[in-house]
């Protein structure tokens, strides 16, 4: 297995587990009316997106040196 190979899988895995944890943001954000919980939420799902973008820029450099190293 290369090395990108395994970034790669390794980015997959975190990426499935931030999704997993804005669904679940999500249903817990429509089951609560305590203001300073939804702050936090608001908050978390903000850190949540900003690591997912992060990831997909790491992907997208992975994916341009793959390309050129061809």
């Amino acid at each position: 297995m290369h090395i990108s190979e395994s970034i790669i899988n390794n980015l997959l895995m975190e990426v499935e587990s931030l999704s997993y944890r804005l669904k679940n943001i999500k249903q817990a954000f429509t089951n609560t009316a305590h203001n300073g919980l939804r702050e936090r939420l608001i908050y978390e799902n903000q850190s949540v997106l900003l690591r997912v973008k992060e990831i997909f820029s790491i992907a997208r450099r992975i994916v341009e040196v793959t390309v050129v190293t061809e």
